[in-house]
């Protein structure tokens, strides 16, 4: 689970005053997730395309790609 620092939280941690009592699960809604190609696995896939974290439908039968996209 990442960590994610508030802003009144940076200025503590990066000066060694705050320690792991700072490292606790991001808050709900702070973060977002959707399924995205599985080209984004890919070593052959280029560095700058950005198509690579876009949106993919999903079966909802089965929460698997549509098949939109070549694996």
């Amino acid at each position: 689970m990442p960590v994610i620092l508030e802003t009144h939280q940076f200025e503590p941690w990066l000066t060694g005053r705050a320690g792991v009592e700072l490292l606790k699960p991001a808050a709900n809604g702070v973060l977002q997730s959707w399924p995205v190609s599985k080209r984004v696995n890919s070593s052959r896939a280029s560095d700058d395309d950005a198509t690579l974290i876009d949106r993919v439908l999903t079966d909802p039968n089965t929460a698997e790609p549509s098949g939109l996209f070549a694996s």
